[in-house]
């Protein structure tokens, strides 16, 4: 995590109170519109002849001044047939 600086540069890293979860393979972050929650999109893998499938989920992390804390990990049946790619969010409705 790093902030942004006032001319949209990568500015310092934020230190993080522990490792944060970022499941098999983090495919995509997005932040709440409200900027206090971070949903980070773990994206699954199809099994291969000699490679088990990899689960996917959704975490949500509770983002405060850069600092993430795990709230939720979703993954229905264990992340096992659940691939999610993308997360977006209306910009006018809840």
């Amino acid at each position: 995590m790093h902030r942004i600086d006032a001319s949209g540069t990568l500015g310092d890293e934020v230190a993080q109170k522990e490792t944060p979860d970022a499941g098999i393979i983090a495919h995509q972050v997005m932040t709440t519109p409200g900027n206090r929650t971070a949903v980070l999109v773990t994206r699954g893998n199809n099994p291969e002849l000699n490679k088990p499938e990899d689960p996917g989920a959704l975490k949500v992390f509770g983002f405060d001044n850069g600092t993430l804390t795990l709230k939720q990990s979703l993954a229905p049946g264990n992340g096992l047939g659940f691939g999610p790619r993308h997360l977006d969010f209306h910009p006018t409705r809840p």
